[in-house]
């Protein structure tokens, strides 16, 4: 089927949810002359709206049913389009001109029939509690609530989540939301699952842990599409290789073997493989605790004049709760430090109390021997972040680079950086539409622009292809041979063995170790504890488990290390009403709030003040200080409320009065000021009791439920609130990387002033990503539009003492205001 044209972001499928484009794909003449094919590419160049040049470059390729594909190519080379594009992400969900023949088999029409599971982790959820958002899509999907129960115990089991399904998922690690992420697309048991670097955030033993449920997706016979720079493992469950180019072409396809054999210099060429990895299939020959050198290291001697860096009893908390403590660590001058542990160890805390961008509390921190109690930037430092969105201030990628607006010709500085960087061409670009390696070489360029003391990395390498890894690498490397520190976190354990001379070992937010990497390759059991040690498994021992064991001792082996969950647990309701149909709540608020209005004297406002006052001690059972404090932030309010009629209000004759400037006080305005304060108060009150007492996810579902709310605007509410307490990351995140480049402001007032547009820009884009991931997991057509045409996870029923409830507070209210008339 033939197309050039470009649906808008949010283009609505049809009634049955599939659109024009999709019939096309799913009803191709090769379908019907191959039944065994699932997809298909013919002559297919994609280009995305906006872009100089073409994602793909007439690709063409078949994919049959069953079939394991490993893509494979330099960053930016189209391997994310090709998977969006199969899916039918393309062009349903995002804008792009697509040229060619693109063929689909008739059961990817199914609601759910592909999973997809995307690279960045906080950009693909929609709910706020672990068990809502693998829920999701099995709603999409119209399943059962008894068979969702079943499939959501099952899938929190085999990811080693925790037990509790009732769990909010904001505080997660990047690698325990990738494992979510994986988790709910495989409970929708789909035709064809497929995976755009899933393990790009994950320590090696949850790397391990996600190829051995990707190795029981083939072993069920289940169609696999993976994108995947940490192949090495997983590539003996898979059927082909299909190799591109940096213009997005294929250069080859084959067997894993073949590719190995035949394509593995290519694929070096290419910057697919880095240069210090050994070839698979031949990967036994290394053992644990051998370092793999390719050349001997020419490092002049560093004459070292002290500590980097050192930490004595430092503690570092957050919202009071301790997450890192360091006993003793010193990071000399002039060395290459990794910091290493499992997801949510506290590695990047422990980097940015050493860069001075978080406070810590009590012991002693010093930076080349200059003694920090507070978080204070420091110009002898370089950072920088894990995600490279953050640092990004201009709207070109040449003046990203020399950190101000440059003039029509490129400086030669600035030229010789791009080039070094893999950036040249793409001078007047936006930094936030390169790829995730080019945008990761660009951070790491503004970061290497000007020379500094020390570097500090977090996960420089994250999601990068080995030609990224390799420039970046090669740049610290130069750096430490001139004596510069360099200290970043890592998952990678071929980085520590190449690069490293120190490691420091973090665990449950605890500095465990810090030694030589020989000493931490030979210490088997600390290896362990770190989870370290899963990617080291022996190649020969992977082939024996896929090809020559039997079915039963292959699970065995694949789930040997996954926890056992606990029986399901029921949603707590400390507080009577949190049983209560929430939108009826909803609607007692919005009653008392009118009858509020009819409150005219001070008698029966502080009545109705007193009223929610009472319900939040004995319905809702908060404590008199919860109360005050979530009143606090309307004091000011208040004040305002009184004083206004107060010094403002009319003055009846005779009437004694002050009279000060243009202000006029008196009794009766004084009266009628806390009238007015208190009917606010008592507006608020019942707000805040309505908060209290409500499940923000069982109001939407209620709303959906009982009042037949579109799902789609439902839905897209409660995808927006779960966004919301990421920007306070956001905003902390902005301002600290705005330091870091001298572009904070210096008018303290107006620095929100600043971050206002690139909040703006985050939160368009965060929304569209998570719109695109919902719509990849099913929600899209009839299931979005009509609350009757999904099945639904939670029940919230609606019955008799959910009507009584608000009428009797209701009532109540109006007594009061009769009552005190």
């Amino acid at each position: 089927m033939q197309t050039d044209r470009a649906l808008p972001l949010h283009a609505l499928a049809e009634e049955e949810g599939v659109t024009d484009l999709d019939r096309g794909m799913s009803m191709g003449g090769i379908i019907e002359e191959c039944p065994d094919v699932l997809v298909s590419l013919d002559c297919v160049t994609v280009q995305y709206e906006g872009a100089d040049r073409p994602a793909l470059n007439d690709v063409s390729l078949t994919i049959k049913k069953g079939e394991a594909v490993l893509l494979l190519g330099p960053s930016g080379c189209g391997k994310s389009t090709v998977a969006r594009l199969l899916s039918g992400l393309i062009p349903r969900a995002m804008e792009a001109s697509v040229q060619g023949r693109v063929t689909r088999a008739p059961e990817l029409a199914r609601m759910g029939a592909i999973g997809y599971v995307f690279q960045d982790p906080d950009a693909q959820f929609c709910m706020i509690e672990q068990d809502d958002e693998i829920a999701f899509g099995l709603e999409n999907q119209r399943i059962s609530q008894a068979d969702m129960l079943a499939r959501i115990q099952e899938q929190l089991q085999r990811m080693g989540l925790p037990d509790l399904p009732h769990v909010k998922h904001d505080r997660y690690s990047g690698g325990m939301k990738q494992k979510l992420a994986l988790a709910s697309a495989l409970a929708m048991q789909p035709e064809w699952l497929i995976c755009d670097e899933p393990t790009a955030n994950l320590d090696p033993q949850a790397t391990g842990m996600v190829f051995d449920e990707l190795m029981r997706v083939r072993e069920r016979g289940q169609s696999l599409l993976l994108i995947e720079h940490k192949f090495d493992r997983i590539l003996p469950a898979m059927d082909r290789v299909i190799l591109f180019d940096q213009v997005g072409r294929i250069l080859h396809q084959g067997t894993p073997g073949e590719m190995m054999e035949n394509w593995w210099e290519e694929m070096l060429r290419i910057g697919v493989i880095a240069p210090w990895k050994a070839r698979p299939f031949q990967c036994n020959e290394v053992r644990l605790g051998q370092k793999v050198v390719l050349e001997e290291p020419k490092m002049a001697e560093l004459k070292s004049q002290g500590d980097a860096f050192a930490l004595k009893n430092v503690e570092v908390t957050y919202r009071k709760t301790p997450v890192l403590r360091v006993d003793s660590l010193h990071i000399k001058a002039g060395s290459f430090t990794a910091i290493v542990g499992p997801n949510g160890a506290g590695k990047t805390t422990l980097l940015q109390a050493m860069a001075g961008l978080i406070s810590h509390r009590g012991g002693h921190l010093a930076r080349f021997g200059a003694h920090s109690h507070k978080a204070e930037h420091d110009a002898r430092l370089a950072y920088s972040f894990q995600n490279p969105e953050y640092q990004f201030v201009y709207g070109r990628v040449v003046d990203e680079l020399g950190n101000r607006v440059q003039a029509d010709e490129t400086d030669p500085k600035l030229h010789e950086l791009l080039t070094r960087f893999g950036l040249d061409g793409y001078e007047d670009a936006n930094p936030f539409e390169l790829s995730q390696g080019q945008k990761r070489r660009l951070s790491v360029a503004s970061m290497l622009r000007e020379p500094r003391a020390a570097y500090l990395l977090d996960e420089p390498t994250f999601g990068q292809d080995a030609k990224t890894q390799q420039v970046l690498l090669e740049q610290l490397e130069t750096l430490h041979r001139d004596g510069r520190t360099i200290v970043l976190t890592t998952h990678d354990m071929d980085l520590v063995r190449q690069y490293a001379t120190q490691v420091v070992v973090v665990i449950a937010g605890e500095v465990v170790a810090s030694c030589a990497p020989e000493r931490l390759f030979a210490d088997e059991e600390l290896m362990k504890r770190a989870h370290l040690l899963d990617d080291q498994a022996d190649s020969r021992l992977l082939l024996e488990v896929w090809n020559g064991r039997s079915r039963g001792e292959r699970a065995d082996w694949a789930t040997a290390k996954n926890t056992v969950a606990t029986p399901w647990v029921e949603r707590p309701r400390s507080a009577p009403a949190r049983s209560l149909n929430p939108t009826m709540q909803l609607v007692m608020v919005l009653m008392v709030m009118i009858i509020g209005v009819f409150a005219n004297n001070l008698h029966q406002a502080i009545a109705l003040f007193l009223l929610p006052v009472a319900l939040m001690l004995l319905v809702a059972r908060l404590t008199p200080w919860q109360i005050l404090k979530r009143l606090s932030p309307f004091l000011g309010f208040y004040l305002l409320y009184v004083w206004t009629p107060t010094a403002y209000g009319p003055v009846a004759p005779h009437e004694p009065t002050i009279h000060f400037l243009w202000m006029h006080p008196t009794v009766a305005g004084f009266k009628n000021g806390l009238v007015l304060a208190f009917r606010m108060l008592s507006a608020v009150c019942f707000g805040v009791l309505f908060a209290s007492e409500v499940d923000v996810t069982d109001l939407i579902i209620s709303l959906c439920q009982n009042v037949r709310v579109s799902p789609r605007f439902a839905y897209g509410t409660l995808a927006g609130i779960r966004v919301i307490p990421l920007f306070q990351t956001e905003w902390v995140k902005l301002r600290q990387a705005r330091a870091l480049r001298g572009k904070e402001g210096r008018i303290a007032v107006l620095r929100p002033i600043h971050y206002a547009l690139p909040l703006l820009t985050q939160a368009i884009r965060m929304s569209e990503r998570v719109a695109i991931a919902m719509e990849a997991r099913g929600f899209y057509g009839e299931v979005a539009m009509k609350a009757t045409a999904r099945s639904y996870y939670r029940i919230i029923p609606f019955r008799a003492r959910d009507v009584l409830y608000p009428l009797a507070i209701a009532l109540l209210a109006v007594s009061l205001i009769v009552i005190f008339q």
